[in-house]
């Protein structure tokens, strides 16, 4: 069985816990990789079929003390309240000036769909 979705993210692929489960009982040899943005859903789609055959890690926005080991702590003093307001992903933070399209970007596209009936707006 081949899933070749490159631009897919495994929270969109039918019964991808299932799929999964078969490959790795079937290919002792072969280690599956897959990721996606929302951690909330694919959980839920994983987690039964895959117990004890998964291994999870968690990326979070990078840490204060991450930024200031990279920009200094003065520039981080400086950006603070942007960081407040935006957050601190890797694409706002290597985006200076765009962070408000990008967060947009990130909370309404339209794979992600935890926040489309949000009534919010970035200011």
């Amino acid at each position: 069985m081949l899933i070749d979705q490159q631009d897919m993210e495994a929270q969109e692929i039918d019964e991808i816990g299932k799929k999964i489960k078969i490959i790795i009982d079937s290919l002792p040899d072969v280690c599956p990789i897959l990721s996606g943005s929302s951690a909330f859903e694919l959980a839920n789609k994983l987690n039964e079929p895959l117990t004890g055959r998964k291994f999870e890690i968690f990326l979070y926005p990078m840490a204060f003390s991450e930024m200031s080991a990279h920009h200094g702590l003065r520039k981080e003093i400086q950006q603070l309240e942007s960081r407040l307001i935006f957050g601190s992903y890797p694409e706002i933070v290597m985006n200076p000036g765009q962070e408000k399209d990008l967060l947009t970007e990130l909370l309404f596209s339209e794979k992600d769909t935890h926040f489309r009936s949000w009534p919010l707006s970035i200011q």
